[in-house]
């Protein structure tokens, strides 16, 4: 050991002799302490660190060793590394040895062994108050070795070794096991909140037992381990076929496969109890997947959640899997989330004697609702985005046509019922800008311009699935009004959609998908002003609107394929609105008015392919609509409008409509 002053500067506490006699070259005396800072230790050819019968607390430092362990715990010994390396250079020697004693790696500290990191080592005639080893938020690490080595050998004294990995420590091991123990070791070992890449494997005769707890996981294999316990979510995730004599689940989870579907497992226990989760993977249409045997007569107790991984890949068949295989007991199992999504349709488990099924059902899955949601969703964003005739016509009365420039604002409630059966609802926001003019065309005056605009509709179905349209126009319109009072107003929109998809599957799993479409629309309304009286005017009005979607076809990331044809809507409508001229004051005008309507679609809509199955989007129905509004000129040139509207129908309900305009007449 080096003392210079520069590479080991102490920050000594002794407990019994003076300073001088307990700080030997190659480390601690007997019923020493400790306190070491910012330190190098290196050391030369065999020597080793070591803390017999002491202790020590190391903080910010690093030991190492070129040609043996670099540190050695004895002897009821107790070592603390805090944020401290531990290097052991020497072949076939551990990083550091713990011989009867007690060793906490801490606080981002790192330990290294040529051959394993740590070998907690009952090799001694003193019988230890305790053997532990704790690894906390730090790295133990064996370049050809195991992480952790056990060992004990015939004829010392059984004291049980503690091991705790937590707190998101890390364990290397370079023959593939994080920790490995020989004939005659007995160990109980904790995984605490920490996630564990490599297997754990003891010789026959060894004696050792398993936890792994608090969200903590190992992906591995565990050789020769007879019994695991798994706890608040303490992870089991397996690598391949396996086998164990017995689980003890108390909230943990077993995952049987990595998702990818590139290979299924099948894990074979003795005896199973308690409660917990297995998390599975399936392949329909091959009938292959995971699967859980457990073989003893009556060994299957207690209740379990199968989480089968959702999936929108379509079974190139219709069957059913066996899923868990018990040769008897009072084991229940039940479905994550009841249900679980395999392509279109959601599947069920089902008992049959002591086996467990995967059986299909005629329940769509949340992704082909949101699928069919967003097909059918084109015809009410196209219609919400339409300034409404009525305001603009109460613009026009107020005007008697005016050139002019005008805003709108306005926002939408649906509650919709597909043909398909789905059911959701659907908010729209947006807002449109326009301008017009007169033009004389053949003797007559008619008032054309063009409008630009944009909305953002969201649908939102049980379960959390939703789907956005953010759609973008363009249109242009003309009105004609007779002296008499007959009036015809007409429109034509063309739209660009960009639809997205946010599904939340059966078992809590998210996927997406986006896609473009076209749209291409108008309508027409001839009506007629009637006035009552000097104040009064009815308008009874018949309009015609129609638009059609193109089709588009697109993938969501779970597999679900989907192809959109073309979305057809016909749209006619009758009714009367009566209204109110009164003038203010201030010399404007304000003009309430009230409107009622029935509304009729006569197109079958379309239809979309969800993997290989066909749906028909059909919203033809019958529905009532009512609004109430004002148009008021509030100066010479400039006029406010708004409104709301309601509506109920066989498959569309407008729970709300609000519009607010606002014009400026040059």
């Amino acid at each position: 050991m080096r003392k210079d002053s520069t590479k080991f500067p102490l920050n000594r506490k002794l407990r019994s002799r003076p300073m001088l006699d307990q700080i030997r070259p190659h480390g601690l005396g007997a019923g020493s302490h400790a306190e070491i800072n910012n330190s190098t230790i290196i050391q030369d050819g065999q020597n080793t660190f070591n803390i017999g019968d002491a202790s020590a607390n190391i903080r910010n430092s690093s030991i190492t060793s070129r040609a043996s362990s670099a540190v050695m715990v004895r002897d009821n010994g107790v070592l603390n590394l805090i944020g401290t390396s531990v290097y052991g250079y020497g072949a076939q020697h551990a990083g550091m040895l713990v011989l009867n004693g007690t060793a906490n790696v801490l606080d981002g500290s790192h330990v290294f062994g040529e051959f394993e990191g740590i070998r907690m080592w009952q090799a001694h005639t003193v019988t230890p108050e305790t053997m532990s080893l704790h690894v906390s938020n730090s790295t133990v690490e064996g370049r050809t070795g195991a992480a952790v080595m056990i060992e004990r050998r015939e004829g010392y004294p059984d004291i049980p070794v503690d091991v705790l990995i937590s707190n998101g420590a890390r364990l290397i091991g370079g023959n593939g096991n994080i920790i490995q123990a020989n004939e005659l070791s007995i160990a109980s070992i904790k995984v605490d909140n920490a996630q564990l890449e490599g297997n754990v494997a003891a010789a026959e005769s060894a004696d050792i037992d398993v936890t792994i707890q608090n969200h903590g996981s190992i992906k591995g294999t565990f050789i020769g381990i007879d019994a695991l316990t798994l706890n608040s979510s303490g992870t089991w995730k397996l690598i391949g076929d396996d086998t164990m004599g017995h689980i003890a689940m108390g909230g943990g989870i077993v995952e049987l496969s990595d998702g990818t579907g590139a290979a299924y497992n099948t894990l074979t226990l003795n005896t199973l109890a308690g409660n917990g989760t297995f998390v599975m993977g399936t392949n329909l249409g091959a009938t292959d997947g995971d699967r859980l045997i457990v073989a003893d007569a009556g060994g299957a107790t207690g209740d379990h959640m199968v989480h089968v991984r959702n999936t929108g890949i379509e079974p190139s068949a219709s069957h059913e899997y066996m899923l868990v295989d018990t040769n008897g007991g009072d084991a229940v199992f039940a479905l994550r989330g009841g249900l679980a999504d395999v392509g279109t349709y959601k599947y069920g488990l089902e008992q049959r004697g002591d086996d467990w099924f995967l059986v299909g059902t005629s329940q769509t899955t949340p992704g082909t609702d949101t699928a069919v949601g967003l097909h059918g969703i084109g015809p009410t964003v196209f219609y919400g985005e339409l300034a409404t005739l009525r305001q603009r016509m109460g613009d026009l009365r107020l005007n008697g046509g005016q050139d002019g420039t005008w805003t709108r604002a306005y926002g939408r409630g649906f509650s919709i019922k597909s043909g398909a059966g789905q059911v959701y609802d659907q908010t729209q926001w947006g807002v449109s800008v326009g301008a017009d003019r007169e033009v004389t065309l053949g003797g007559e005056t008619l008032l054309v311009g063009g409008l630009a605009g944009f909305s953002r509709s969201t649908i939102k179905l049980d379960g959390g699935s939703t789907g956005d349209v953010n759609s973008y126009y363009g249109g242009l319109y003309a009105t004609w009004m007779h002296d008499s009072g007959f009036y015809v107003d007409g429109l034509a929109k063309l739209n660009s959609f960009r639809d997205k998809t946010h599904v939340v599957m059966s078992d809590g799993s998210g996927a997406e998908g986006s896609y473009n479409a076209m749209g291409f629309g108008g309508q027409i309304e001839i009506g007629k002003h009637i006035k009552m009286g000097e104040h009064t005017y009815i308008e009874p009005f018949a309009q015609l609107a129609s638009v059609t979607i193109g089709g588009s076809d697109y993938h969501l990331d779970n597999g679900m394929d989907v192809a959109n044809g073309s979305m057809n809507s016909l749209l006619g409508r009758i009714g009367v609105t009566v209204g109110l001229n009164h003038a203010l004051e201030s010399g404007g005008v304000l003009q309430p008015y009230l409107r009622l309507a029935v509304a009729q679609e006569f197109a079958s809509g379309g239809t979309l392919r969800v993997n290989e199955t066909v749906f028909s989007n059909d919203l033809k129905g019958f529905r009532g609509e009512i609004g109430a509004g004002l148009a008021a000129q509030i100066a010479p040139n400039l006029q406010i409008t708004g409104d709301f509207e309601y509506a109920s129908g066989k498959h569309v309900d407008q729970d709300w409509g609000v519009n607010f305009g606002l014009r400026y007449n040059f």
